[in-house]
């Protein structure tokens, strides 16, 4: 498989002269997170992404937030403790360890 066939066609893309604010609303408006930077000449010189705007306004929080283990898949989250206590079919309700409670 090539890159061409999952990459976006319909790049949005900015000038260098593009300011922080008008970087922002685009963010904002076309639901992206890295916009290319070009030159007059449509020519590639960089990139810029969302983070990199929030590093300027709140560094401390980027920083923390690049250091916060995240669950790629919130739906798959699950607690692989073992129950605090066991409900068994007679009714019979047994602690972790396996002793009966009640």
């Amino acid at each position: 498989m090539n890159v061409s066939s999952c990459m976006k066609r319909n790049v949005v893309s900015v000038s260098a002269s593009t300011t922080v604010r008008e970087a922002a609303a685009i963010f904002v408006k076309k639901h992206i997170g890295l916009l290319p930077v070009v030159d007059k000449n449509d020519k590639p010189i960089g990139v810029i992404g969302i983070r990199d705007l929030l590093k300027l306004e709140m560094p401390d929080f980027v920083n923390f937030v690049m250091d916060v283990d995240f669950v790629h898949d919130f739906g798959a989250v699950e607690d692989t403790r073992p129950p605090a206590v066991t409900l068994k079919k007679n009714g019979q309700v047994d602690d972790a360890p396996g002793h009966y409670c009640g």
